[in-house]
């Protein structure tokens, strides 16, 4: 320790250091207290609380249950304090009394610890999140380092749907053993890979099950939010065509969801009284965004929504279990920083910021009576995981689902401005004098769910 030199300043450049995974192994085992090494630690931690059968510190392997390569290699090696290994997504250090090194293991251990932490078993879901974001960036544009992740984004694994998928993974490896993890977390995926023999298989076969698996796996997410979420939405009873008089009705709401190539959900519908709010939503943002950026036209009709994992659960009238699931519409700002449209200057844009991601700068970014516009939430029956209805908070506006209706999008179905502005007018003096319903759906209780309009 006291000859070692420096390499490199500390949070300056990514440097994978071993000696400083061996110094935060005797900071582990001093935090623990009591005198125990680290064989007790990970035991008492990992090995126990997960009921793993074939994982353990080098100092209690079991050769007749070991795969041993032909080829030379370090099976019941001591390591020494020297070499610090990873057990994949759990950073493993040689502190232990033995002086041993290294952590060996099965693939059904390895899925066991995956299946803990994608389920939040292990760690809280928020935890987990917040272990997964980097900690440093790299030379490439596609790879970033976490602690201990080493991150792979890619943007050619679904080639029909295009898109950037991240990989999050840890690689270890011994003299003749290599193993390598790896965590998709938009698709609550896990993979493990362990070989013994010659190193080149490990770097070959994730990319060869993932250029299999990941497109169907994506086939197969569409496929699902197809048949649960794209639907028509109304909040009044209806005939077997909507009629203008129904749709022009005061309070009268209705809400279409679809799947097409893009991200998340596409709203293909979001009337009230005959009037296409998608529209209006869009000159709402424009003018707000103002001169920090631009709505793009070919936004509308596409206007997406995303989930952003926030539930909140409740019992129906009949005992069934309800879930109420947050999704938030995402305009995506456009930035044109093309020479062309600039005058007066010779001054050379490199438009990088053609290619920024500007949603997250406008999420939450309008409210109407304290409300967002952007909140809608979908109910859905915990069980079965069918949507049952939608509920649009800013609308004080609760929908059951239509399983039956075709998608009709209601830009074919926008009306003028002089009769939008008399419906509007004549929806309001009724709101003075009136509730809208609560829900009707006969598994819900009204006591359970707000009502769509307050009497003011």
């Amino acid at each position: 320790m006291r000859t070692v030199e420096p390499v490199a300043v500390p949070n300056r450049r990514v440097v994978y250091s071993q000696l400083s995974y061996i110094l935060l192994g005797y900071a582990l085992s001093n935090y623990m207290g009591g005198g125990k090494n680290f064989t007790q630690i990970f035991d008492e931690l990992i090995v126990k609380p997960l009921n793993l059968t074939n994982t353990g510190t080098p100092d209690n392997q079991v050769t007749s249950r070991a795969v041993i390569p032909s080829v030379n290699n370090w099976w019941n090696s001591d390591f020494g304090e020297t070499v610090p290994y990873v057990i994949e997504a759990f950073v493993v250090y040689s502190s232990n009394k033995n002086s041993g090194g290294g952590i060996h293991s099965s693939t059904n251990d390895f899925s066991v610890i995956l299946n803990s932490l994608l389920n939040h078993k292990m760690l809280s879901d928020i935890d987990f999140y917040g272990w997964l974001k980097p900690s440093a960036l790299t030379s490439s544009p596609w790879t970033m380092v976490g602690a201990p992740w080493e991150m792979a984004r890619y943007d050619n694994m679904t080639p029909t749907y295009p898109q950037i998928i991240d990989v999050y993974g840890k690689g270890g490896s011994a003299y003749g053993y290599n193993c390598k993890l790896a965590v998709i977390e938009q698709y609550g995926l896990g993979a493990i890979w362990l070989t013994a023999g010659e190193p080149w298989p490990v770097l070959l076969i994730p990319d060869m099950l993932f250029g299999q698996l990941i497109p169907a796996i994506e086939e197969e997410t569409r496929q699902q939010a197809k048949d649960n979420y794209a639907f028509m939405f109304y909040n009044f009873k209806r005939n077997a065509t909507v009629t203008d008089s129904q749709r022009y009705a005061p309070g009268n709401v209705e809400f279409g969801v679809t799947v097409d190539t893009g991200p998340g959900l596409v709203i293909t519908n979001l009337m009230r009284n005959g009037v296409n709010i998608l529209s209006h939503m869009g000159d709402i943002y424009r003018e707000t965004f103002g001169k920090l950026g631009d709505i793009p036209t070919t936004v509308f009709p596409l206007v997406r929504m995303y989930p952003m994992d926030v539930y909140s659960y409740e019992i129906g009238t009949s005992g069934v279990e309800l879930v109420r699931e947050d999704w938030r519409i995402k305009w995506d700002p456009s930035f044109d920083f093309s020479k062309s449209n600039w005058t007066g200057t010779d001054l050379t844009s490199f438009q990088s910021s053609g290619d920024a991601c500007g949603s997250w700068v406008i999420t939450d970014w309008i409210h109407y009576a304290g409300i967002s516009i952007e909140k809608i939430t979908f109910i859905k029956e915990v069980k079965s995981n069918r949507v049952i209805g939608v509920e649009l908070p800013w609308l004080r506006a609760n929908l059951t689902v239509d399983r039956s209706r075709p998608i009709v999008p209601s830009w074919s179905n926008i009306v003028n401005s002089t009769k939008s502005a008399v419906v509007e007018r004549r929806w309001e003096k009724e709101q003075k004098s009136k509730k809208q319903s609560r829900w009707t759906h006969p598994s819900l209780k009204k006591t359970d769910l707000r009502p769509t309009w307050e009497e003011k």
